[in-house]
Formats: C-alpha cells, structure tokens, sequence
C-alpha cells in the first residue's frame, strides 16, 4: 500500500534559519549590502533577538489601536521601483515565501524577531486579522512601514537571474522501493509564476497594478453558443481546461492575476463581484488573503492522486483553500458544496487532518 508523505524540508528550514541569521547579522553590522550578498552556512551564528515580544494571539489584547487606517493595503506593493520589486518576488519565488514573510523579514529589519507562534498563526486566520495581531504584539508598529523593509530587505538579497520557467518544472521522481508518496507544496507566487508562462503573461504586465487582461475582448467579440465568446482561431486551445477563459474573462476588464487561479468559477465570481459600482468586495483584502497562504498548491512524486490533482499549478484539483478562506469568500468559492471546498476537503484529510 503506497503511503503519502507530507515533506518535511528539513533543508529548506535549515535554509531559511540561514537566511534569518545573514538578514540580523547584516542589519547589526549596518553593511547590508555586502552582507546580504553572501551565502550563509548551517554553522552562522545564531540569531540574537533584539525587543523580542511576548506573544498573545488574541487580537486587541495589548489595548493598541488595530483599526484600518494603519494596515497595509496590498496596493503597496506596487509603490516599489519595478527593479527592487521584481528582486524581492524572485528571492520569495525561489525561497517559497508568502505575505507573512514580507512581515517577518520587515520586523527583522527593525530590530525585532517573530515568535514561530505568531508567524505560523498567520495560516489559520485571515491576513488583516492577522496583521492586527503583530500590530497589538509589537506595540503599534506601523505595519506599512514593516512591509516596506521587508521588500527592501528580501530585494538586497542574492536573487535568481531569471524567474523559474516550465522548462526547469520537474516533479520529484517517486521512490519506488518506498513506496512513498511525497506531497508538497508550491508558493502561491511560483505557482502563479508557472501559470503565467502557460497563459504567456509576462512578469512586467502582472506588476502594472492598472494592467487589463490579454484574454478581455470587451465589445469585440461575437457570442458563441450559450453565449460563450468564440474563439475561431484556435488561441485558446492550448490553455489547460482550468485555466481557460470564462466568459466573465472575456468580456469585462479585469486584473491579469485573476486569470492564474485555476478555478472557473472562481475567477468569475471574482470579475462579476469587482466589475459592479460598488465592488461587492475588497479587492485588496482578497489579494492579501491569497498571498498570505489562503490558498496554496500541492505536488506529488507520481503525478494525479486517486484523480486529484496532476502535480501541477494549471490543475484545480492540485489547490487546496485553508477553511478560513473558504469561510470567508463563500460567495467567491461557491461554499461547502462546491468542487472547491471538496478539492480543500481531500487535501486535509491527506494531511490527517478533519
């Protein structure tokens, strides 16, 4: 009987707590820049946490103001330079990083440290809430001024030449004397990286924040049968069926990272929810609350897993949606009965979870 493996990553954790002790011995040193630059072996110092925090994962417990005006809109992100942006995605690409890394990196860079309790809360909760607990936790910080150090710190770091391409995707080779199965996991920027190629999205049309989607033709298209716009010339027989353009796609505008979430339904539920004045949702929230490990996508060493999922980003059946998320964008995910929550529901029960 094959048995399913949840990878651990000793490696990659050995990795990151590298990673940590170069970012705190660059900023005590205040040569970053050189520092940051260097490779870090398993024998670097260990860290020396500065205005360490005593962790409490109830929100407002401190008494601190949490409210709205202090949180970092996801906007943000495109107020950097294109260069030290593109930088700081390829490190987070490469190192599996989301949203709570940005944070982590960000409190590092201010003389703080994230207790692992809070950092690994930040899967169980929605982000902005979540944001509210590191804000109550470390006095009030500014949490616009956190996400800003985070991506000037991770953008000084030695980054990939290039972004990860389809041609280097390779899943693990299973272990056939094991008879193991290993499952693990992509990041949602590697995944949407992937995706990208396969929908041939460039990285410079992504990180316009007013780009429009290649796949809307607006008023220019003729309606095919049940109103699905035609596609004559073939261009869209390429695109796996998960990621093929919904009729909301092509016929109102929309953000070009809305067309990489390899759910049909979700993605027009989306466009049709943004497209009305006013948005019937926060587009900002969301985006947060994808980046930030809402949802992630899922491996395997021998490809589809009883029919679920191919081991690729393209595949609808290799994401899962945490239950905060599914919870939260109900009117989004299609709710408890949906091919979604079924999908997310199969991933947990992998993981022995309920």
């Amino acid at each position: 009987m094959l048995k399913h493996n949840i990878h651990p990553g000793a490696k990659q954790k050995e990795r990151i707590r590298a990673l940590e002790r170069m970012v705190v011995s660059a900023m005590a040193s205040g040569n970053a820049n050189t520092a940051l630059n260097q490779h870090a072996g398993p024998d670097t110092q260990e860290v020396v946490r500065s205005k360490e925090a005593s962790i409490n994962l109830r929100p407002s417990a401190s008494g601190v103001n949490v409210g709205p005006a202090n949180a970092p809109e996801f906007s943000i992100l495109f107020s950097f330079a294109n260069e030290e942006l593109v930088k700081c995605l390829r490190v987070m690409a490469r190192e599996g990083f989301g949203f709570r890394n940005l944070v982590k990196y960000g409190l590092i860079g201010l003389g703080y440290a994230m207790e692992p309790s809070l950092f690994d809360h930040a899967l169980l909760i929605p982000t902005k809430r979540w944001i509210e607990l590191v804000k109550s936790n470390y006095g009030g910080l500014d949490m616009k001024q956190v996400v800003s150090c985070g991506v000037r710190i991770l953008s000084q770091l030695k980054n990939p030449p290039e972004w990860p391409s389809l041609d280097s995707y390779k899943a693990p080779c299973p272990n056939p004397s094991t008879r193991n199965i290993t499952l693990t996991t992509m990041s949602i920027i590697s995944a949407q990286l992937l995706n990208m190629q396969h929908l041939n999205i460039t990285p410079v049309l992504m990180l316009d924040e007013d780009a429009q989607s290649l796949y809307c033709l607006s008023n220019v298209w003729d309606s095919g049968t049940e109103g699905v716009p035609n596609d004559e010339n073939g261009s869209l027989r390429h695109i796996s069926p998960d990621l093929r353009p919904v009729v909301a796609q092509r016929t109102l505008p929309h953000h070009p990272y809305i067309d990489l979430i390899p759910w049909p339904s979700f993605r027009s539920n989306v466009i049709q929810a943004t497209s009305v004045d006013p948005p019937t949702i926060d587009e900002d929230d969301l985006c947060l609350d994808l980046s930030n490990g809402g949802i992630r996508c899922w491996g395997s060493t021998m490809g589809s897993m009883h029919g679920r999922g191919e081991g690729v980003p393209w595949d609808s059946r290799s994401w899962e949606a945490m239950p905060w998320f599914l919870e939260k964008w109900q009117l989004l995910t299609g709710g408890e009965d949906s091919e979604i929550s079924r999908t997310s529901a199969w991933w947990r029960s992998m993981q022995g979870m309920n």
